[in-house]
């Protein structure tokens, strides 16, 4: 079944690092403390739209960025597993953090 909400993700890939289209995002430190970052290779000046997921597909979090390293505060967010969602154009990619003390 498939779920309609906008406020939940749609699917949870793996956590190794995405590509598409010669574009390539890492995301570190991970495990994390206060504070995700991601690199985003072959950047060209894209709005960049990103979401956090909990691993029950809720969303935390709804930025927007310019910026080929995006920085994400996880300070309030409780210790568990959490989805990164980023879109860049057309492209979407999916990463996976854990959230520590």
């Amino acid at each position: 079944m498939q779920n309609k909400s906008p406020n939940r993700i749609r699917r949870i890939t793996g956590t190794k690092n995405a590509e598409s289209n010669n574009t390539k995002l890492f995301l570190y430190p991970n495990p994390a403390k206060s504070q995700v970052n991601i690199s985003v290779s072959n950047y060209s000046g894209e709005i960049i739209n990103y979401y956090v997921y909990d691993v029950t597909g809720r969303k935390k979090l709804d930025k927007t960025s310019c910026s080929p390293i995006i920085k994400i505060n996880v300070n309030k967010l409780t210790p568990g597993t959490y989805i990164v969602e980023i879109r860049i154009k057309n492209n979407i990619f999916q990463k996976k953090f854990t959230k520590t003390h």
